[in-house]
């Protein structure tokens, strides 16, 4: 089983140059079809990104929203395949002192608000319930990231009994670093192992990101753990870094976990 954590890049056409959505379309195509994942959980999608990946790839099914207060712009949904999933049900909840409140936010957070979806799927071999939570923390403001991060654990304790902590995934873009009070506080949960803990390196801004030398840095902000139930299942983590012809497949490399 391959789980996906990708944050692909909102920019449609105008403003990424060659790497506009439009011009990475075919490359994301290619590069799905050809790994064949079994579940993908995408950060900044658009209206017209899930439409074209929806008619590109429908063998997968799409779950999610968007996270305005309109219900519209940039969202977060998951992507997972029909033949190998069940679909049991799942929500969409804001990450703030509201969850329930469309375009909610912390009061110390940036203008984005910010989501989290989560989906209950029945793997349809093993008969196996498995929960997947998908997000994307506040990049200005740590404090609500990790309050953010809170919101998510608060849902999950909150429904002790319907959510089972032994089969459930936790990934996204965290907008935080290793050494971050946000990862800390994940990495502190005794039930969560960071399946992406060998990982270095995610977020490259197509190449062009630099530190303060002038030369191509690159960092760590995107994140997946697992239940330590599964953490003896899981085969090896990477990202795919793709690239043709300065063409990449994001600004982050796409997080690629495989479980037995």
């Amino acid at each position: 089983m391959k789980i996906i954590s990708w944050n692909l890049r909102c920019v449609w056409k105008n403003g990424d140059g060659i790497n506009d959505f439009i011009h990475r379309a075919g490359f994301i195509y290619d590069k799905i079809t050809s790994e064949k994942p079994a579940l993908i959980g995408f950060q900044e999608m658009t209206s017209n990104s899930l439409q074209l990946l929806k008619r590109m790839l429908p063998e997968y099914e799409f779950f999610g929203g968007m996270r305005s207060e309109n219900y519209d712009g940039e969202g977060l949904y998951l992507a997972f395949l029909k033949d190998e999933f069940i679909f049991t049900g799942g929500e969409v909840f804001w990450m703030s002192p509201t969850p329930y409140v469309a375009g909610s936010r912390f009061k110390d957070q940036s203008d984005c608000p910010r989501i989290c979806v989560y989906a209950k799927l029945v793997d349809k071999k093993s008969k196996r319930v498995f929960n997947f939570f998908d997000l994307h923390l506040d990049h200005i403001s740590s404090s609500a990231a990790y309050n953010g991060l809170n919101c998510v654990f608060d849902y999950i304790d909150e429904r002790e009994g319907c959510i089972d902590k032994d089969n459930t995934v936790i990934m996204g873009d965290f907008n935080s670093f290793e050494n971050s009070p946000t990862v800390e506080f994940a990495r502190g949960k005794s039930w969560l192992f960071e399946a992406t803990e060998n990982i270095k390196e995610t977020f490259h801004a197509f190449g062009q990101r630099k530190n303060n030398n002038g030369e191509k840095e690159f960092v760590k902000i995107d994140y997946v753990f697992i239940s330590r139930a599964l953490e003896s299942r899981m085969e090896k983590a990477e990202t795919w870094k793709d690239e043709k012809d300065g063409i990449y497949l994001s600004d982050h490399y796409p997080v690629c976990i495989e479980l037995t």
